[in-house]
């Protein structure tokens, strides 16, 4: 049985008629092996069974090469330059926010991602199945339609490492466009939003010229979060995709609240962890998030991670 997955993204991103700049493509290679213990991470998304792939990430090949893609079409290095694999960057970080960033940075160069094309080779895991859901998480990341994530997959035909199963790697294209004259006009336009406390609609004007800081609070992650939860995280969705269509740089920021009363008495009662309680709901709320096709926010920072800075 083959033991290595390999996964090709080419990602390419494509300026529309409206654009006075050419588009560009960036290609994104990456290949990690298998190593000991599970699951599998690739594509954004958690294949249990499978054995995981090595890495200082979560080794998720998939989205490695879709962010190295999106950078090389802006001419802003590789990821390896973004986040080191050093002390710098956490260990087992999570990909999703590797690409985000990644994403973020693209934008804040005036560049947006249009599309993205990326061949995954592996002979095992068997992916067909897979394959819908992780363009859907792809996406989700990027901002983009569905359907303007395609994720196809090869078996390697018994070549290379890919193909004896110690390894999986992706490739990946990606096109980006500018947008120079809706920038342009961005900084004459005019977006307004209701303030609660005056109970009127005020202009927004930005504390730096160009660039929105969002922040919104996200889920107590103690079970499953449910429709009437969504439809806040949602709006904060909508509104920051507007911005960015609007040609703002926008830099959102989504709390976890991953301690409280009842993830204290779930841990207890599973005789558990808090941080393993809080872990499974925090990945099912990341993955309904993938499924609702969502942005991904820029920043997620953990309750627990800043608990000791609040108290002293």
């Amino acid at each position: 049985m083959p033991n290595h997955p390999v996964v090709h993204a080419p990602a390419r991103s494509d300026a529309p008629a409206v654009f006075s700049a050419p588009g560009r493509v960036g290609l994104g290679t990456d290949s990690h092996p298998f190593g000991p213990g599970e699951p599998l991470v690739l594509g954004g998304l958690t294949v249990e069974g499978a054995p995981r792939l090595v890495g200082h990430s979560d080794g998720d090949v998939a989205l490695h090469a879709v962010a190295d893609a999106l950078l090389g079409a802006a001419g802003l290095g590789d990821l390896g330059r973004l986040f080191p694999a050093d002390s710098r960057t956490p260990v087992g970080i999570d990909s999703r926010v590797l690409l985000g960033a990644a994403a973020e940075k693209v934008r804040s160069a005036g560049w947006r991602p249009v599309n993205v094309d990326m061949t995954i080779v592996a002979a095992r895991p068997r992916l067909g199945q897979l394959l819908p859901q992780m363009a859907v998480s792809i996406a989700a990341i990027l901002g983009l339609d569905a359907g303007a994530v395609n994720v196809k997959a090869s078996t390697g035909n018994l070549g290379g490492s890919e193909g004896a199963g110690r390894s999986i790697s992706a490739n990946r294209h990606r096109l980006a466009g500018t947008d120079r004259r809706r920038r342009r006009g961005g900084r004459g336009m005019t977006i307004q939003l209701h303030d609660t406390m005056a109970g009127a609609a005020r202009e927004l004007v930005p504390l730096e010229p160009g660039h929105v800081r969002v922040y919104s609070c996200g889920p107590t992650v103690y079970g499953p979060a449910h429709v009437g939860n969504f439809r806040s995280f949602l709006f904060a969705d909508l509104l920051v995709r507007y911005l960015r269509y609007k040609g703002l740089r926008v830099t959102w920021v989504m709390n976890i609240t991953d301690v409280d009363d009842k993830i204290i008495k779930a841990a207890r009662a599973e005789g558990v962890s808090i941080g393993e309680v809080s872990e499974r709901y925090r990945e099912l709320f990341l993955a309904d998030v993938g499924t609702l096709r969502m942005t991904v926010p820029d920043v997620m920072p953990r309750a627990t991670e800043h608990i000791r800075r609040w108290s002293t």
